[in-house]
C-alpha cells in the first residue's frame, strides 16, 4: 500500500541538541513525538465520526442476491451493487462526505483499520500513522472519479505546532539541565 510522509525540514537544531545533550533529550523527543502521532490518530478517528457530513444520501435496496445502492434517492440511479443481498447489519441510508470533508463513518472499517508504528529509522525518529485498507489512500489524494476526502495530512499539520513548540521546550530543557551540571 502506499504511504503518504510528513517530513519536517530544518531540524538542524533538534540534531545538534541530540548530539551535545545525547540521551538526556533523545526520550524527550520519542515523548514528543509519540504524542503527536496519537494526536494526530486522535484527531483523524474523531474527524471521520463526527457528522455533518454533507455529500450525497446514498440508499441501500436489499434484494434477494445483491443489493442495490441509489445515489440521491430510493429511486435514483443504481451506482453499486453489493452481493448478498443486503442482509448485513447496514443502515439503509449513508450520508457520504462532500470533497474536502473527512470521509464520513458508514461502517467503520476505515476507523478501525488506521495503525500508529514506530518503523526502524537510523539517527532518528519515525512514526508512521495510516490505515492498511486501500481506498483510505484513494479517498486521501481522491481519484479520477472522486475528489480527495482529506483526513490525515489536516491532522498531521495541526498536530505539527505543539509538536514543535514542545521540541523546543524540550531542548532549552536539557541545555540548562547541562549548564547545572558544568557549572
Amino acid at each position: 500500500m502506499r504511504e503518504a510522509r510528513v517530513e519536517i525540514r530544518g531540524i538542524q537544531e533538534v540534531q545538534a541538541a541530540i548530539r551535545e545533550y545525547k540521551g538526556d533529550i533523545t526520550r524527550s523527543l520519542n515523548l514528543i513525538i509519540n504524542r503527536a502521532a496519537l494526536d494526530s490518530v486522535s484527531d483523524v478517528r474523531k474527524n471521520m465520526e463526527r457528522g455533518g457530513k454533507s455529500g450525497v444520501v446514498y440508499y441501500r435496496i436489499p434484494g434477494d442476491k445483491y443489493m442495490t445502492i441509489r445515489a440521491g434517492g430510493e429511486d435514483g440511479p443504481p451506482v453499486a451493487f453489493a452481493p448478498g443481498g443486503g442482509k448485513q447489519n447496514l443502515s439503509l441510508t449513508h450520508r457520504a462526505s462532500a470533497p474536502g470533508e473527512s470521509p464520513a463513518k458508514d461502517t467503520g472499517g476505515l476507523i478501525t483499520s488506521i495503525y500508529n508504528e514506530d518503523r526502524p529509522k537510523r539517527n532518528g525518529f519515525l512514526k508512521v500513522i495510516g490505515s492498511r485498507l486501500k481506498y483510505a489512500y484513494y479517498l486521501e489524494f481522491g481519484t479520477r472519479k472522486i475528489e480527495p476526502r482529506p483526513s490525515w495530512i489536516p491532522a498531521v499539520e495541526r498536530a505539527i505546532p505543539k509538536m514543535l513548540t514542545d521540541v523546543r521546550i524540550a531542548i532549552a530543557a536539557a541545555k540548562a539541565r547541562a549548564e547545572k551540571t558544568t557549572k
